[in-house]
């Protein structure tokens, strides 16, 4: 970068040297933002009837069956239906961002106690 004293006794810098270095820093500071935002939501969300009566307190499990990954009611309080409804992110069984393939995956869907 070029210094030029000023008839002030200021330094002042060239612009057009200034400008892309700024250009690159901001580029890189939002690619280090977008690295460690957190995973992209992917619902499932269900119902469980029976004659068309939502049912309460069942558990629900569901698995990842590409990855082995499961989860059920034991550990995330949204797979206990309630009203019929219950609600999983597939963040909560091993898909962890956009970065990650997980197009194709089989997610299995049980419940306990029928």
């Amino acid at each position: 970068m070029e210094h030029k004293q000023s008839e002030t006794g200021q330094y002042e810098v060239k612009m057009k040297k200034l400008i892309p270095i700024l250009t690159i820093l901001m580029f890189l500071m939002s690619t280090l933002a977008l690295a460690s935002s957190p995973p992209v939501p992917s619902p499932i969300i269900g119902k469980l009837t029976l004659n068309g009566q939502g049912l309460d307190g069942y558990t629900i499990e569901v698995k990842n069956i590409r990855t082995g990954t499961t989860v059920s009611g034991d550990t995330i309080g949204s797979l206990v239906t309630e009203h019929g409804g219950f609600f999983v992110d597939l963040s909560k069984i091993g898909f962890i961002g956009p970065s990650q393939v997980y197009l194709g995956d089989t997610i299995q869907v049980k419940v306990r106690g029928f």
